[in-house]
């Protein structure tokens, strides 16, 4: 669970136990809200921390909306003009709450898994914050378990589900039609929804694997194998991330780097150079999608990559394999709602 009584401090000294005690029931509060947002509003959640976090002090919609009200029930002296850190504290707190208490991952696309892959994304690309230690160690411990539960959902998406042996529908012990619906449903039912989610895993596989040895992007309308290596990787996270349908695995950045040394270091700039006149297909083809239009926070390498979005995080030097597993992972929250059960 979260420390509250140790990430408090960021906006008040020394609380006694009395404080204390009404920010833990602000906190339970602003969860309970959290867990009322929908999948489609869940990025605009996103975007509001991660720009928060950027000038912590400043007012922020998104944190006010679903924080002022916990707060000012918990403590009628409390003011939220005053009070933007204290907005913004308990609801990363809130966050890390919600977050640490996400089920098992059942294979389908839900708030916090979605939350936790924009976070992952937005906060990766965030420099620290100076002169707040607490506040950092906070973000940081948020980013850490986003990073875990992405990592953990890739995995789990894509265990295929056991098919156990058949057995013959049992004879209802009672007479009615409900239970030899029962019986029947226990017997094949359960079998046919792991064959349909099995053959959904199967399906991307194959598309994948077609497109691998087809050595074509339809995006760039050219042959994957006359580009230089940063073409290479960009068309090929582009073609095999359209084709995803749960969310990305280490393997997918790997087969995006194939053929290309995938250590190899560049700047955010240097991979515009190398991108050259592809740029404006990759313009193209994204410039009108709204969640990058909106959320720039929450895809910083989309962002700059159609319109230049200046980001001292760009100008640090990362292998091919890193920019493709940040393309990879934009590029599922832009396709999650195509996501198959």
């Amino acid at each position: 669970m979260a420390d509250v009584a140790k990430y408090i401090k960021i906006f008040i000294t020394t609380p006694d136990d009395a404080y204390v005690a009404k920010r833990i029931a602000a906190v339970n509060a602003i969860e309970n809200a959290i867990k009322k947002i929908t999948v489609n509003k869940i990025l605009d959640f996103a975007s509001g921390i991660i720009s928060s976090l950027e000038n912590p002090e400043a007012s922020n919609e998104a944190i006010n909306s679903i924080a002022s009200a916990p707060l000012k029930k918990s403590s009628t002296s409390f003011v939220a003009d005053e009070e933007q850190l204290q907005l913004l504290t308990c609801t990363l707190l809130a966050v890390l709450q919600y977050l640490e208490k996400a089920k098992d991952f059942n294979h389908t696309v839900s708030q916090e898994y979605v939350l936790a892959l924009a976070l992952w994304s937005g906060l990766s690309f965030q420099k620290p914050i100076e002169g707040m230690e607490r506040l950092e160690a906070l973000r940081i411990e948020i980013l850490a378990l986003a990073v875990k539960m992405v990592h953990d959902v890739s995995i789990n998406s894509r265990t295929r589900i056991q098919l156990k042996p058949r057995v013959a529908p049992a004879a209802p012990t009672e007479n009615t039609f409900v239970s030899f619906i029962k019986n029947a449903e226990n017997s094949y039912g359960e079998m046919i929804d792991a064959l349909r989610f099995n053959s959904n895993l199967d399906g991307e596989e194959l598309d994948i694997l077609w497109w691998i040895m087809s050595d074509w992007s339809g995006t760039f309308q050219k042959q994957v194998s006359v580009l230089n290596p940063v073409q290479k990787v960009i068309a090929s996270c582009i073609e095999i991330g359209s084709m995803l349908r749960r969310f990305p695995a280490q393997a997918h950045s790997f087969l995006a780097c194939k053929g290309v040394n995938q250590k190899e270091e560049y700047t955010g700039p240097e991979l515009l150079e190398q991108i050259g006149e592809l740029k404006s297909i990759i313009v193209e083809e994204f410039n009108t999608s709204d969640p990058i239009i909106k959320h720039k926070e929450i895809f910083p390498v989309f962002s700059f990559l159609i319109y230049e979005h200046q980001n001292t995080e760009m100008e640090i030097k990362r292998t091919l394999n890193e920019w493709s597993s940040r393309i990879m992972l934009e590029l599922s929250l832009l396709n999650v709602n195509n996501f198959v059960e």
